[in-house]
């Protein structure tokens, strides 16, 4: 005799019961043996069921674990850029007030023929100190990778003569 068994409507094997003799199976042992075959094939199901759970499961492990990671890593690029952001504002805020108190300092050096020269030294040197901090402002803006353009962002002149 031999009983088919079947997981979702698919033959997964048979189950195969002999005797010697021809006719040997009664109705009930004919039943038993379907029954058994349903549950053998159920119990195939479960296994299969369990297998596929199984690896559901470590898929999606693995990809919470790549996601956790790639969380990580976005959250440090959105404070990277935080403080990139930040510097390029402390800059562009700076930089206008450095212009003008160069501008200032020119003027003043220019206009003021008559200044005494302790005044005229402080002056240059707050001229030159301006084009300095400019200067380091601007290289830093470049290296944040800031394209924006600076507010008169002219080569500084040498006004002391």
């Amino acid at each position: 005799m031999a009983v088919p068994l079947l997981v979702t409507n698919q033959l997964v094997g048979v189950l195969a019961v002999s005797d010697n003799r021809r006719d040997s199976f009664t109705d009930n042992e004919q039943s038993l043996a379907e029954n058994l075959g349903t549950q053998i094939a159920v119990g195939l199901e479960r296994r299969l069921n369990q297998e596929r759970l199984r690896n559901l499961t470590e898929r999606s492990e693995r990809a919470q674990e790549r996601l956790a990671a790639m969380a990580g890593e976005l959250e440090a690029t959105k404070h990277e850029l935080a403080k990139q952001v930040h510097a390029i504002t402390l800059i562009e805020r700076t930089l206008p007030s450095l212009s003008t108190i160069r501008h200032a300092a020119e003027f003043l050096l220019a206009y003021e023929s008559e200044t005494d020269p302790k005044a005229r030294q402080r002056l240059e040197a707050i001229h030159t100190e301006c084009c300095r901090a400019r200067q380091m402002l601007e290289k830093v803006q470049q290296l944040s990778g800031h394209s924006g353009t600076l507010i008169g962002s002219a080569a500084p002149e040498n006004v002391t003569q």
